[in-house]
């Protein structure tokens, strides 16, 4: 038997099976598999040569860090590749040895859903060993061997139902408690449940209204809604903004912002040196100048600014720092209405928080979180206190269940209160309160803590109240909400029907903006908050600047398409044809990229046929029987006016339309431009009626015949957006 001698390790070892020559080219460019990756996941993969350029076989490499429960260790194949896969995202140190070799790399980041691409050298011509022989026998087991393994059938999930804490179920292995249907079954670092590629993708949509940059739009819901103000004894409608930032113009966190005098009020700036003043939540009955003590890092500095003054801008001699850690909570309703949203919002933490600590390496993350329901349920009130325990936290989620309640409104005062007590980090840390809930706060006679309460404890704290309002909320939530975000600068976020979970959810009053994935959103937020850029809605420049677009960036929000039908006067002829049409096209934002295909039933109709239009010196063009047009164009709209259903538009588009009756028969290119508004009902997907003012500038043929057509469309049509 032919034998061959290979050095692994140090060692030379005599291998039955020939050993594959090294490639000195890249194995993982030439047909290679990549390992599999997840969304949630990272892999570390390459190539380890020797100083020839040929892989090495037998060489350890090892990856360690702190996202990482001790190390994970690959051996390198023939070619010299190994991979290191299913890393939890984050910042590794790459450690390779070879016999007495070692070589480090250090600050390798993992990004969720990514491949890093780590390739080493080492000089082997330093290794050397003794020799060992390797016979070619094999064990042997006997029938007896295989029918005395302990696993019954042994079957995969029979072997899953012998692990530790494991039971058997009507369907197979649960797991803690937990049923087997909730299993997740992961091959090669890949999800194999997952319909899609090898990823649990987030469900829930959500969309953002960015009351505190939106300031004017905000007062002028406000102002729709006095009853609710009353209500709920909350004006919100006056607002100073301090801003504080170093000598270089960088926002401070954590700056102290005191309003002096009788009742003073005392809050803290955000991650991005902003810290707002409302004197109709928090000083009633001041009036008058405001006297503002402002102190940071031992700096302090005093000033007087009128109370109608928008903004004020304080600088310290101080240097700014981006927070070093986040505090996020969650106080949840988990009364019966909630459980869907309750049951997503489990599912998808975990990516949430792996995608955070990706985005913004370093930062430690804490989670805590209060349950909230009614009094008189049998639980009224759940906490679990800040720690960094992901998984535990998911657990404590999991072990929830969406129960009791009755009525409308919850005790969520007393969450409020219980979420407002958790040990909040201090110093430079962002911090984050999640506030899901679909009902108003129920009103005690005996209640001590009021919402009020827990926005000035916010405020005092400097915490973010983040408010997310789900399925069944209604107009008295938004407006509680909402206010939860602008007096904390952080937009109102409300779920919605896009995704198909819960019941109908309320859109906001406000101008529409994108509808994003909750995770999405939630993470974008988050990270941009620890880059110091605050917490916008898409759309709104700070919330980009200097951030990594994420990979939804750019994609398509929605589809639209419609049928209608209208009346076309040509003003300059007093010419008129109605057209019917369906068209379609992909929306981006308030930008819709649109293709109109119509068919009109000709010119003049009351003059007939013979009726000439003048087109030019010498041209005329009798009056189509029929026509068809094909439109490409794009459309710019902008919404105003009361409960934001009514928009202006302008649009820039081609048609080509195939003339009949026209001496030499073919195809008109005109340039087609108008500008005008529409009426839409209250549902994305309903009627519209507009008024459409523009102009046509005709090419005809070879002739380059050009005349301006000024008309004006009268449509009625029905659109639908997905």
């Amino acid at each position: 038997m032919r034998t061959r001698h290979v050095t692994l390790g140090g060692l030379v070892v005599a291998s039955l099976a020939g050993v594959r020559p090294a490639s000195a080219g890249d194995p993982w460019a030439d047909g290679r598999p990549l390992p599999a990756i997840t969304a949630t996941t990272a892999v570390i993969h390459g190539v380890v040569r020797d100083q020839d350029g040929a892989g090495v076989l037998g060489a350890t490499v090892v990856a360690t860090g702190p996202a990482l429960d001790g190390s994970r260790a690959e051996i390198s194949d023939a070619d010299g590749c190994y991979a290191i896969a299913d890393l939890p995202p984050g910042t590794y140190r790459v450690d390779v040895y070879y016999a007495n070799l070692s070589i480090q790399r250090a600050s390798v980041v993992a990004a969720a859903g990514a491949r890093a691409r780590i390739d080493l050298t080492v000089d082997t011509s330093e290794v050397g060993g003794e020799v060992i022989e390797i016979s070619d026998g094999a064990p042997t087991i006997d029938r007896s061997y295989s029918k005395n393994i302990p696993v019954p059938g042994r079957t995969f999930e029979s072997a899953l139902g012998k692990a530790a804490g494991s039971a058997g179920d009507s369907v197979g292995a649960s797991f803690s408690g937990s049923s087997s249907t909730e299993n997740v079954y992961i091959v090669d670092g890949a999800d194999t449940l997952d319909r899609s590629q090898g990823a649990r993708m987030p469900m829930l949509t959500a969309t953002a209204v960015p009351d505190a940059d939106r300031w004017a739009d905000y007062r002028q819901f406000l102002d729709g809604h006095s009853d609710l103000r009353d209500e709920l004894e909350l004006r919100m409608d006056r607002r100073l903004r301090v801003r504080v930032v170093d000598a270089a113009g960088q926002p401070v966190n954590d700056a102290v912002v005191v309003v002096t005098g009788p009742g003073s009020v005392r809050g803290r700036t955000h991650a991005d040196g902003v810290w707002d003043f409302f004197p109709g939540v928090d000083a009633p009955q001041r009036a008058g100048l405001v006297d503002l003590e402002v102190t940071a890092e031992g700096s302090r500095t005093q000033l007087v600014v009128s109370p109608t003054t928008p903004e004020i801008r304080v600088a310290l001699p101080v240097r700014s720092a981006a927070p070093a850690a986040l505090d996020l909570a969650f106080a949840i309703d988990v009364t019966g209405s909630m459980g869907d949203e309750l049951d997503y919002v489990t599912r998808e933490l975990a990516m949430i928080v792996a995608r955070i600590r990706a985005a913004a390496p370093g930062v430690t993350v804490r989670l805590g979180g209060v349950a909230y329901r009614d009094r008189g349920d049998a639980v009224p009130l759940a906490t679990r206190p800040f720690d960094s325990d992901v998984n535990g936290f998911v657990a404590w989620l999991r072990s929830l269940h969406a129960d009791g309640g009755g009525d409308y409104p919850e005790d969520m005062e007393s969450g409020l209160q219980a979420a407002m007590h958790l040990d909040w980090s201090k110093g430079n840390v962002a911090r984050v309160l999640v506030v899901l809930g679909d009902a108003p706060p129920k009103r005690y006679p005996d209640a001590q803590y009021r919402f009020t309460d827990a926005m000035r404890d916010a405020r005092a704290a400097g915490v973010r109240l983040l408010p997310v309002a789900a399925s069944g909320a209604d107009r008295t939530v938004e407006y509680l909400f909402r206010a939860f975000g602008a007096y904390t600068s952080t937009p109102y976020v409300y779920l919605t029907d896009d995704s198909g979970i819960g019941n109908d959810h309320l859109e906001a009053d406000a101008a529409p903006t994108d509808v994003e994935r909750f995770n999405d959103l939630l993470v974008r937020m988050v990270v941009s908050d620890l880059h110091q850029h605050g917490m916008h809605a898409p759309g709104n420049w700070k919330a980009w600047r200097d951030y990594r677009a994420p990979p939804w960036q750019g994609k398509p929000r929605r589809l639209v398409a419609g049928l209608g039908a209208g009346v076309t006067m040509l003003a300059s002829y007093r010419d008129i044809a109605s057209i019917t049409w369906a068209r379609a096209g992909i929306a981006f934002g308030d930008l819709e990229l649109r293709f109109h295909l119509g068919w009109s039933n000709g010119l003049d109709r009351r003059a007939g046929p013979r009726a000439l239009a003048r087109v030019g010196p010498g041209e005329t063009m009798p009056a189509a029987s029929s026509s068809l047009a094909l439109v490409p164009g794009a459309t710019v709209r902008y919404l105003f006016g009361p409960w934001q259903r009514v928009r202006a538009f302008a649009a820039v588009g081609l048609e080509e339309e195939i003339l009949r009756g026209h001496p030499a028969d073919g195809v008109a290119t005109m340039v087609n431009s108008q500008a005008g508004f529409e009426l839409r009902s209250p549902d994305a997907a309903g009627l519209a009626a507009g008024v459409q003012v523009g102009g046509h500038v005709m090419l005809y043929g070879q002739r380059d015949i050009t005349t301006p057509r000024p008309h004006l469309d009268l449509s009625l049509y029905v659109e639908h957006r997905f």
